[in-house]
């Protein structure tokens, strides 16, 4: 099993760089260039090995609506101090 990246501009410490705890855009496009190799690179590989079993996960889309819609999967709270911590309390359905 292979794991992409997740949105690595919206990291507390990434955030916490910009003058207004936005995610950092150019960091994110990045990350989203990288998992679009991987999964070339894993289409290529299940392709010429076909008794292999190869499994990409890829957690961006889920990690970023985590962290743009808060409200529609509970709720994100993000606290900036000496150390950085990164709450989550998500809701069941």
């Amino acid at each position: 099993m292979l794991v992409g990246l997740g949105p690595l501009g919206c990291i507390p410490n990434m955030r916490a760089k910009t003058s207004n705890s936005s995610c950092n855009e150019n960091l994110n496009t990045w990350a989203q260039h990288f998992n679009n190799g991987l999964e070339e690179l894993v289409g290529t590989f299940a392709s010429n090995y076909t008794d292999a079993m190869v499994t990409l996960a890829n957690p961006y889309l889920v990690l970023e609506s985590l962290i743009q819609n808060p409200s529609e999967n509970g709720n994100i709270t993000i606290m900036f101090n000496h150390y950085t911590i990164l709450l989550l309390n998500l809701q069941t359905r």
